[in-house]
């Protein structure tokens, strides 16, 4: 789990953790409770950026990068949402400090 970090919400607070010990790809165990979002009652957005991040190779894919941005512009989009979509759309190999920094100030 990433230090510091606040979320709120169980889906958030699992991708904020993978973000934050991602190197270049995520672990067999951070696919599995990834994955677990995709069965939850998690939103619509917290579950497409959870199999988003699933696919990360040293960053994301340019169709992933496509609804990344689309994540960012939308104007109901939650702002934790964002905050995760910003630092998977800036990743290469790893989430840039900046990102980390955002993911750790994210209010409960």
């Amino acid at each position: 789990m990433l230090p510091g970090v606040a979320m709120a919400g169980a889906a958030t607070n699992t991708m904020a953790g993978v973000l934050g010990e991602i190197n270049h790809f995520p672990s067999d165990a951070d696919v599995a409770a990834l994955d677990k979002i995709g069965a939850s009652d998690a939103s619509a957005v917290e579950k497409q950026l959870a199999q988003i991040i699933t696919r990360i190779a040293h960053q994301p894919g340019p169709d992933d990068k496509t609804a990344l941005e689309k994540i960012i512009g939308m104007d109901d989009t939650a702002p934790a949402a964002k905050v995760i979509a910003k630092a998977i759309l800036n990743m290469n190999h790893r989430p840039q400090a900046a990102d980390l920094e955002a993911l750790k100030a994210l209010p409960e």
